[in-house]
């Protein structure tokens, strides 16, 4: 087998969520003829972690859990809403 017939295994994780693309694939549907794609609002949370002294886990842990929580992308980057017409809420929570 040569490494040009062999492919990586597909990825529900690496596949793009285009989640406005999917709006507009259902607004075709009868029943969603209403829908005004132009004016659509988008919700989203966010979760900002705060380090405390709490047992459970660690300090250093819950510093590296943090900082790779942190890293992640955005769920509004990750499912392509625009900035425009996305809201964001936000809450803490001590780890």
């Amino acid at each position: 087998m040569t490494a040009s017939s062999t492919s990586p295994p597909s990825s529900a994780f690496r596949t793009p969520t285009d989640f406005p693309e999917v709006l507009r694939r259902a607004a075709a549907h009868p029943l969603a003829q209403t829908i005004d794609l132009d004016h659509v609002s988008y919700l989203v949370s966010r979760i900002t972690l705060r380090c405390t002294r709490q047992p459970g886990m660690a300090i250093w842990r819950k510093r590296l859990f943090i900082a790779l929580a942190h890293n992640a992308a955005s769920h509004a980057e990750f499912l392509h809403l625009p900035e425009e017409r996305t809201i964001v809420l936000s809450a803490e929570v001590p780890v």
